[in-house]
């Protein structure tokens, strides 16, 4: 007896009617396992157990995002596209656990003091409007709620973070044997958004040669990623750029440290990781008072 390899749903037929052990596969003599459909003239076998666990990541944005000087965060936070490496259960957007309802993910951005606080405190949640989830290519599109990215207020953070539950068994993803996101643990990924800027000065200074002049210029969105640079251009032609290397890898520091106090569950441990976490961030305002 030869047998071909396909799926079939079994919520379709019957179920299972009979039950037979023998040696179907050959030439092998080990004996297996098959099992007859109601209402179906075919079989099932060799039965094996799908105990490949799911995961999930991160396809759009990219984990660094620099902003043109009049770019909004609506257009490159609007979608947040997730390719799962399965096909997940899905089935109405309302029901619990489906790959296409809302509230299976999270999205928020880490607010005024840039630590990772889970979603509560001052962070900043943002409402996800709907999930399209594509049975063919596994990818899942999340469409962020347009009016809250609008929202300056809303998003002023730098750092967001989206999460795809795994370990709720109410609205955690499985896939279609069952197995839960990753074992039964939320995969998360990380998105840092900065802006690029231009600074015009009020009106043109005359100086002479071999004299020096210096400039402050405050930045709201001080993050890590691509290398922190100014250019300036001295408008003769030439241009000289300046860059805050120690800033970014205080900014590196501060986001690995959030990242590890996810991972702790003793409490004594994750106020001194958020005093540490303080500490930085006060030398990172440090640092950019005293950068040229």
């Amino acid at each position: 007896v030869s047998f071909a390899r396909s799926t079939i749903k079994l919520a379709s037929t019957g179920g299972p009617s009979v039950l037979a052990l023998g040696a179907f596969t050959m030439p092998d003599s080990i004996r297996d396992i098959a099992v007859g459909l109601s209402g179906k003239s075919s079989a099932l076998t060799p039965l094996v157990a799908d105990t490949t666990l799911p995961t999930a990541a991160l396809i759009t944005p990219q984990p660094n995002v620099i902003l043109g000087t009049n770019e909004s965060a609506t257009a490159a936070l609007g979608s947040v596209v997730l390719q799962f490496s399965e096909a997940m259960q899905v089935s109405k957007a309302t029901t619990p656990g489906s790959a296409n309802n809302p509230r299976s993910y999270k999205f928020y951005n880490f607010g005024p003091d840039r630590i990772d606080n889970r979603g509560t405190g001052d962070d900043v949640a943002f409402p996800i409007a709907a999930v399209n989830y594509n049975t063919t290519t596994n990818l899942a599109s999340l469409m962020i709620d347009p009016a809250s990215l609008a929202d300056p207020t809303r998003a002023a953070g730098s750092i967001y973070k989206v999460i795809v539950l795994g370990a709720s068994q109410t609205n955690g993803l499985r896939d279609l044997a069952g197995n839960l996101l990753d074992g039964g643990q939320d995969v998360f990924a990380f998105v840092n958004l900065a802006r690029a800027l231009r600074l015009d000065l009020p009106q043109s200074l005359a100086i002479q040669e071999g004299s020096s002049v210096s400039f402050d210029a405050a930045l709201a969105h001080y993050t890590f990623g691509p290398k922190y640079t100014a250019i300036i251009q001295w408008g003769d032609g030439s241009s000289s750029q300046v860059g805050d290397d120690l800033g970014q890898a205080l900014t590196a520091v501060k986001i690995d440290l959030g990242i590890i106090r996810q991972s702790v569950s003793d409490s004594e441990v994750v106020v001194k990781i958020n005093k540490v976490s303080a500490l930085v961030s006060e030398t990172i305002k440090t640092v950019q008072r005293l950068t040229p």
